[in-house]
């Protein structure tokens, strides 16, 4: 932390900028690529060394905390320099462009995944009914949240809301990465409702076992608190991890997100700080029709529209320009 030991991050970041400056010499690189504005000040340092190399900012957050304030004086000073900027939202792209005062050229690519192998998301294994079967065989209807659990992705309210929906729907996430004092919190309102029988706390799920954990779910909970620029313009990779198993979705009504839920007709939006509208939500889910529906949908749209093949087939040509063709 800069703010903790400057002198320490000073010298981590020298390490850190002459390895890479070694490594740049090593390997003879078409493009520098970076992420986020942290490595903004790194970029520069490489940008000033090899000024010829293409640099395009390929950002996944907005960086808007407060101990990244000093990072964003370098997104400043190199957005003269960009080749170009890939962000996941069009708002985001219009965030960067106001702060660092340049009109770079920029694409929007979705935080999405690959087609699954087994397209349609059957696999093998269901292992979110196996610790039902085991936990509560009477839950019928499972809701599914990969994640960290925080205020921001509303799981407390969920929680609250199973106590309002009929008794046969059941709620997983994981519970190993997440603020302990909101686990706490979420641990008091179980224990105070009588829900323990209806959730299970499945392992932290690595991204390569996502598909295959959201399969065996009926409902894929995608809620967001707006609490920053970020939040505000969001969609989140969450939409992608289900939409490519076909898992319907519980969305917030934040525009990033209801918009693709609702063009797309692959779930149901709710006001994230009502218990009651997210409880209504989930009632709607309970119609094994609709997601069958919601199911179809989400499938047919992730693989004709929102797969990360059908965005490299659109933005290849771009991309490739940006890097000097090949």
């Amino acid at each position: 932390s800069w703010r903790r030991n400057p002198l320490k991050y000073l010298q981590s970041h020298r390490r850190f900028r002459d390895g890479l400056l070694e490594v740049t010499e090593q390997t003879s690189p078409r493009a520098v690529i970076f992420e986020n504005v942290d490595l903004a000040r790194t970029a520069l340092s490489i940008a000033k060394e090899h000024p010829k190399l293409p640099l395009i900012y390929w950002g996944t957050e907005l960086s808007c905390s407060l101990r990244q304030t000093p990072f964003r004086y370098y997104e400043r000073r190199l957005a003269r320099m960009l080749t170009g900027l890939v962000m996941n939202h069009p708002g985001r792209v219009r965030v960067v462009k106001e702060r660092t005062k340049c009109d770079v050229p920029a694409i929007v690519i979705p935080n999405t995944e690959t087609r699954p192998e087994n397209g349609g998301g059957v696999f093998e294994r269901r292992p979110l009914r196996e610790m039902f079967a085991r936990h509560n065989p009477d839950v019928k209807v499972i809701i599914f949240y990969a994640g960290i659990v925080s205020h921001k992705q509303a799981i407390h309210d969920v929680v609250e809301a199973l106590a309002l929906v009929p008794a046969h729907i059941g709620f997983a996430f994981p519970r190993s990465v997440g603020n302990r004092r909101y686990l706490k919190k979420i641990d008091a309102t179980v224990r105070r409702l009588g829900l323990s029988s209806r959730i299970v706390y499945p392992d932290w799920v690595p991204f390569d076992k996502v598909p295959e954990m959201a399969a065996s779910a009926d409902i894929g909970l995608a809620l967001l608190r707006v609490n920053d620029l970020n939040t505000r313009y969001c969609a989140s990779s969450k939409l992608y991890r289900y939409m490519c198993v076909g898992l319907p979705l519980l969305g917030a009504s934040l525009p990033a997100i209801a918009d693709i839920i609702e063009a797309e007709k692959i779930g149901v939006t709710c006001d994230v700080e009502s218990t009651e509208s997210i409880a209504a939500a989930i009632r709607r889910l309970d119609d094994a029709d609709l997601r069958w529906e919601l199911r179809r949908n989400a499938i047919e749209a992730f693989d004709k529209r929102h797969c990360l093949e059908v965005q490299w087939q659109k933005h290849r040509g771009t991309l490739m320009d940006w890097i000097g063709g090949g």
